[in-house]
């Protein structure tokens, strides 16, 4: 039914770019999106359900000479 609204509203189909993904190419699209949103996850859940803030931060008595001494 598409192809005939086309048809019916006058519309051409646009050229082809030669760029269209082939078998390999949506292979490696989608695993490579999956590879980063999975890490995305993964991450994302470790930092989240941390529950001791004292691995995410120094302890107070390091020496950062940041102080002008």
């Amino acid at each position: 039914m598409s192809a005939l609204f086309v048809q019916l509203a006058g519309a051409t189909r646009p050229a082809s770019t030669g760029w269209e993904l082939n078998f390999w190419g949506w292979l490696t699209m989608l695993l490579s999106v999956g590879f980063v949103t999975g890490l995305l996850a993964w991450c994302s859940y470790h930092v989240l359900r941390e529950s001791r803030p004292q691995k995410v931060h120094p302890p107070a008595e390091v020496d950062t000479r940041d102080t002008g001494d």
